[in-house]
C-alpha cells in the first residue's frame, strides 16, 4: 500500500463521468508528454489509447485488431498475422513506460504496466526502488549494459581476490624467509595478475570500459547517427514492392505506399487472383546483403540498445522519422522513403526510362563529370553504381544515411565503403566541420569485377555541404 491505495483499489476507482478528474487519466497525460513518448506521435498515441479504452470501461476494444486500426491508421481488412507493427510498437513502449517511471517519474505514486502477452494496461502503486546492491543476478532480462555491469562486479571480486592474496603474502613475508613460500609467492602473484587480465578482457568486450577502446575512422559519423535522445530507425528494403512495380509496369510513389494503397492502384496481370494479390500485398522479402548492413550496424559500438528499431519499409510511419535519426537501405525504387530526401541530393536515381531502369542522374556535373552513369556489362566485366548520402533529418535535429545501389552489387558495394575504416577516415575528415560534427555529404561509388574475381569498389564523385 502506498499513499492508502492498494493496487485493486487503484484498478477499481470508479471511472468519472470526465476522464480529466481521474488521477490514472492524468499519469497517463504525463507519460505521453514525456521525454521519452514525445519523439514518437504514434507511441504517445497507443498509450493514450489504451488506458482511454481501460478506464472507460471498454477493455474488450484493447486488442491487436482495434489497436491497428485505431491508433496506427491500418484499413479494416488488416491481418495481425500479416503485419506486427502494434507488437513491435508496444515492445517498445514497455521500455519506454520503464525509463519513464526509472528516471522522469520517479517520485509518481501510481506505475502504469503493460504486461506482456497483451494490450491492457495495469496501474498499480509505486513499490520502493530496489537497493541495487542486493539486487539478483538471475535477471532474466539481457542487455550489453546488464552484460557490462555483471563483469563489473566479476572484476570486483576478483580484485579481491587479489586484495587477499596481498595480505596473506605480507604477513608471511614478516616470517622467516623460507625458500617455499617465496615459491608460493610467485606462483599467487601469477594467479593475481592472470586473474586482472582476465577481468579487463571481459570488461572491454562488455562495453563498461568502451572508452578505452581506440576509437575508429568511422567513429565521427556513427556518434552523429547513434544517440541516447532518439530512436535510430533502419529501414531494409521492400523487396516485395520491386516483384509487384515490375508486373505493374510502373514506379509507386511514397503517398502510395504510406498509405498501402498501391495493392489497389497497380493494374496487375489478369492472371493474378485475389488471393495472389493478398500474397503480394502481405509478403515482407527483402535481401540478404540489407540484413547483413543491419547485422553490422547493430554491433557497431556506438550503437544504443534501446535506442536501435529495425522497422520494415511497409510498416513505417511518417511520425516515426520526423524527429529521428534514419538509416535507408535501397533505392526510392524499393524504399520508396528515400523520396522524402530525393531533392536533396544531387546523385538521383532514374525514373524517366522506367523500363531501362539502370542509370544515375548526375544533376550538376562538375568539370570532367558525365552527366549520367548507368549499368555496363561487357564479356566477363561488369559495372554499376551506387550512391551513398549523409543528409539532415526532417526536422533538422538529426541525421539520415541513405545506401542505394542499381543493384545489389551496387548496395554490397556501398556496404563494404561504409564499413572500411580505413577508406572512410579520409572521407569523413574532409567532412568535418569548425564544431567537429560531420557536414552532409554524398558519394557516387563505382563497383566493377571480373567473373570469379572480387569486386573492387571505389569513390569516383562527391560533394560536401
Amino acid at each position: 500500500m502506498k499513499n492508502g491505495l492498494t493496487e485493486d483499489a487503484i484498478q477499481e476507482i470508479p471511472v468519472p463521468e470526465s476522464l480529466e478528474e481521474d488521477a490514472r487519466w492524468k499519469l497517463a497525460q504525463r507519460v505521453a508528454a514525456s521525454k521519452g513518448l514525445t519523439s514518437s506521435v504514434l507511441l504517445a498515441k497507443f498509450l493514450l489509447y489504451v488506458c482511454d479504452r481501460l478506464l472507460r470501461g471498454s477493455v474488450a476494444e484493447i486488442t491487436e485488431y482495434q489497436s491497428g486500426v485505431q491508433v496506427f491508421g491500418r484499413r479494416t481488412s488488416y491481418n495481425p498475422n500479416d503485419d506486427n507493427i502494434v507488437r513491435q510498437y508496444a515492445r517498445l513502449l514497455r521500455k519506454r513506460l520503464d525509463n519513464y517511471f526509472d528516471g522522469e517519474g520517479c517520485d509518481e505514486p501510481i506505475r502504469i504496466n503493460i504486461p506482456r502477452g497483451g494490450y491492457v494496461p495495469v496501474f498499480h502503486p509505486r513499490t520502493p526502488a530496489k537497493d541495487p546492491s542486493k539486487a539478483s543476478t538471475g535477471d532474466a532480462s539481457f542487455s550489453i549494459e546488464g552484460t557490462a555491469e555483471q563483469a563489473q562486479k566479476d572484476t570486483l571480486s576478483n580484485v579481491a581476490v587479489i586484495q587477499d592474496i596481498a595480505v596473506f603474502a605480507a604477513a608471511s613475508r614478516r616470517k622467516a624467509g623460507m625458500p617455499w613460500l617465496r615459491a608460493r609467492f610467485r606462483r599467487l602473484w601469477w594467479v593475481a595478475a592472470c586473474i586482472v587480465i582476465l577481468g579487463a578482457t571481459a570488461l572491454y568486450f562488455s562495453g563498461w570500459l568502451g572508452f578505452m577502446r581506440p576509437r575508429g575512422g568511422s567513429h565521427l559519423l556513427w556518434s552523429q547517427l547513434f544517440s541516447k535522445s532518439k530512436e535510430t530507425f533502419v529501414v531494409p528494403a521492400d523487396s516485395g514492392l520491386v516483384f509487384l512495380e515490375d508486373i505493374a509496369g510502373r514506379p509507386l510513389s511514397l503517398k502510395e505506399y504510406e498509405k498501402r494503397q498501391y495493392l489497389y492502384n497497380l493494374s496487375l496481370p489478369a492472371g493474378i487472383d485475389q488471393d495472389t494479390r493478398n500474397d503480394l500485398n502481405s509478403a515482407r522479402y527483402t535481401s540478404v546483403s540489407d540484413l547483413n548492413i543491419v547485422s553490422r550496424l547493430s554491433r557497431l559500438p556506438e550503437m544504443v540498445p534501446d535506442r536501435f528499431v529495425i522497422r520494415y519499409a511497409r510498416e513505417l510511419h511518417m511520425d516515426d522519422i520526423k524527429h529521428s535519426n534514419v538509416i535507408l537501405i535501397g533505392s526510392v525504387y524499393s524504399n520508396p522513403w528515400v523520396e522524402l530526401f530525393e531533392d536533396k541530393l544531387n546523385f538521383q536515381f532514374d525514373y524517366k526510362s522506367y523500363s531501362a531502369f539502370d542509370a544515375i542522374v548526375n544533376k550538376h556535373p562538375l568539370a570532367g563529370e558525365p552527366a549520367l552513369f548507368h549499368n555496363n556489362s561487357s564479356g566477363n566485366s561488369s559495372k554499376t553504381y551506387a550512391v551513398m548520402a549523409f543528409l539532415p533529418s526532417l526536422d533538422g535535429n538529426g541525421r539520415v544515411l541513405i545506401l542505394e545501389g542499381l543493384t545489389m552489387a551496387g548496395t554490397e558495394a556501398a556496404q563494404d565503403l561504409l564499413f572500411d575504416e580505413n577508406a572512410m577516415a579520409p572521407i569523413l575528415e574532409k567532412g568535418r566541420a569548425a564544431d567537429g560534427s560531420l557536414k552532409p555529404f554524398e558519394l557516387l561509388i563505382e563497383t566493377s569485377g571480373i567473373t570469379a574475381d572480387a569486386p573492387t569498389a571505389r569513390v569516383i564523385a562527391s560533394r560536401y555541404y
